[in-house]
Formats: C-alpha cells, sequence, structure tokens
C-alpha cells in the first residue's frame, strides 16, 4: 500500500517521522549536509520539518516507480547539463589526443568515477545527477581501479576451474557472468574488492530483485551493444576521424551513465 506525504497527499512519501507520524516526500523533508567521505565531500541527513527529529526512509520499493516504467527519464538522465557538459569536454579531449596514453586514462578515470558517483547518489535516492566537484574526480582514484582487479580475481578463478574441468568451467563463466551488474553494484557500495567477489554478498541482491533482476541485464546488454549498433549504420569512411573518436567516446560516456544510474536506481527500489 502506497504512503503519501502528510503535505502534499498526492505525492509518494519517501521518509517518516518516527515522534510525529509524519509522512514526508523529497521536497517537504528539511537536508542537511555536512563534512563526510561520501562523494562530493558532504553526508545528507535527513530531518522533519515540524519537529525536527531525523527521519527514516520508508519502503521505497513500494512507493516508488518501478525502473521499467521510467526508461524515458533513466535514458534522459545524462542529458542534464552537469553530466551533458561533462560528457562533451572529456569526448572532446579523448577525440583530438586519441593516441596519448594518459589523456585516454585520465579521460575514463574522470567519467567512471562519475559513473560511481551517479550509482552512489542514485543508490541513495538523489535522481539528479551529481555534481562535478575535485573531492568527486580526486577522492580514491583506485577505485576505478579495482574493477579491473574484480575481473581479474574471475579471471584467475575461472581459469582454475577450466583446469580440472571444461565443463564446471563453461558453467561457471555463464554464472557470473549473469552476476556482473550485482558484483559491481556491491563494489561501488562498498569500495571494496573482497565485498565485491563474496558471493554471500551480491547473490542475495539477485534474489532480493527477483526477475526484475533479468529484465534490467537485458537493458544493460542492449546498452552495451547501441554504440556499436549505432556505427554499424554510420558511414564511418566518409566521416574526419577526430569526428568519429568524439562520437565513439560521447556515445559510450553516455552509454555507461545510463548503465550506472540504472543499477542504482534498481539498488533504491529494491534496497532493504
Amino acid at each position: 500500500m502506497s504512503v503519501n506525504c502528510t503535505v502534499r497527499r498526492s505525492v509518494a512519501a519517501h521518509f517518516q517521522c518516527d515522534k510525529c507520524g509524519s509522512s514526508l516526500c523529497d521536497d517537504c523533508v528539511i537536508i542537511r549536509e555536512t563534512n563526510g567521505y561520501s562523494y562530493g565531500g558532504t553526508n545528507k541527513d535527513y530531518f522533519c520539518p515540524a519537529c525536527e527529529m531525523t527521519v527514516r526512509m520508508i519502503g521505497l520499493g513500494n512507493v516508488m516507480e518501478p525502473f521499467w516504467t521510467r526508461l524515458t527519464s533513466i535514458f534522459l538522465y545524462p542529458l542534464q547539463p552537469t553530466p551533458l557538459i561533462l560528457t562533451f569536454i572529456l569526448s572532446l579531449i579523448g577525440a583530438f589526443f586519441p593516441g596519448n596514453v594518459f589523456v585516454s586514462m585520465a579521460v575514463w578515470i574522470i567519467m567512471m568515477k562519475y559513473a560511481y558517483a551517479a550509482l552512489t547518489e542514485t543508490a541513495q535516492g538523489a535522481l539528479t545527477a551529481p555534481k562535478v566537484t575535485w573531492e568527486l574526480i580526486n577522492q580514491d582514484v583506485l577505485q576505478v581501479f579495482k574493477q579491473f582487479a574484480v575481473f581479474a580475481v574471475i579471471g584467475v578463478v575461472s581459469g582454475t576451474i577450466f583446469g580440472f574441468s571444461l565443463i564446471a568451467g563453461f558453467i561457471f563463466v555463464i554464472i557470473i557472468v549473469a552476476c556482473i551488474p550485482s558484483i559491481i553494484m556491491v563494489l561501488v557500495s562498498s569500495n571494496s574488492i573482497l565485498q565485491a567477489i563474496n558471493p554471500l554478498l551480491f547473490m542475495p541482491i539477485i534474489k532480493r530483485i527477483g526477475w526484475p533482476y533479468l529484465l534490467m541485464y537485458l537493458f544493460l546488454f542492449f546498452l552495451l551493444a547501441a554504440p556499436a549498433a549505432l556505427f554499424s549504420v554510420l558511414p564511418l569512411e566518409n566521416m574526419n576521424h577526430t569526428v568519429v573518436g568524439f562520437t565513439s567516446l560521447f556515445c559510450s560516456q553516455l552509454y555507461s551513465i545510463i548503465s550506472y544510474h540504472l543499477m542504482g536506481y534498481v539498488l533504491l527500489q529494491y534496497h532493504e
């Protein structure tokens, strides 16, 4: 049963005050920021406007719109001014320095940091794109390389299993590939390689989400394949190399932001 805001009765409530019993939506709750270690360098605390007490989140999965009914908003997420400008600038830099390893690496790190921030803040209930701050870009840069480490561990384990049995190896690969979105969710949320590769953490996420996890997986697969599909119909032979490089980077970065925002929204919808 949906719970609506006490003040704006036609809007779903995301917060509950245990002292006065008020139900509050995002616009009615009081948000106070303090210095912390989250993306952007701040922590957000939520308070009741009537009694100034801390409020708690209430069953978002029961009151918020399912992700498959708001795909338009999810696809439009990176077209907000901040991610759009960031993507344009990074794509432009990458296109003009295609052979520079350091430039390409810097572009990739900044984009992945922003994509991680999009996942994290979406999972915390912020459906607007995060601002670009020095703390967001510079804080814990090694985090983006942990994804490589996770995949390296998976590769080593896969190779070991294949060494014992081809059938067991193929089964393991099929299962682990299906679990990659939940593994990334755990990695970005916990910033821990050990937690990301722990089946006791990423498997319950899949169980909690249920069949919509498969739907999310299909959307992520189509998002991954979309840039390749676009370039298959473009007249690349008649296009300038810089334009091709810019278009490739721009599309791949937009789709990365969409994908991580989608995973963050699914975490928000199905969180315990």
